[in-house]
């Protein structure tokens, strides 16, 4: 059986799809999401902060650190 992943929930109806965005933020999810794609794409920090500069998002790799502990939001 196929193992679902985050992704293939967007094949649900939105109606039917409950998103709680303050528990994904207080369990840090979507910094642990980034972290283990960079990692297994075999990005460092600092490729992936320049990676990311390239499609106008602007951050530092010190920057995309701190969005993976959970310890900026911004």
């Amino acid at each position: 059986m196929k193992k679902k992943t985050a992704l293939t929930k967007m094949h649900i109806a939105p109606s039917t799809v409950c998103y709680d965005a303050v528990a994904a933020r207080d369990s840090n999810e979507v910094g642990l999401i980034l972290a283990a794609v960079r990692k297994r794409n075999g990005y460092s920090l600092v490729t992936f902060s320049e990676l990311l500069r390239h499609y106008g998002v602007d951050v530092s790799d010190k920057g995309i650190s701190k969005w993976e502990k959970g310890e900026s939001l911004t």
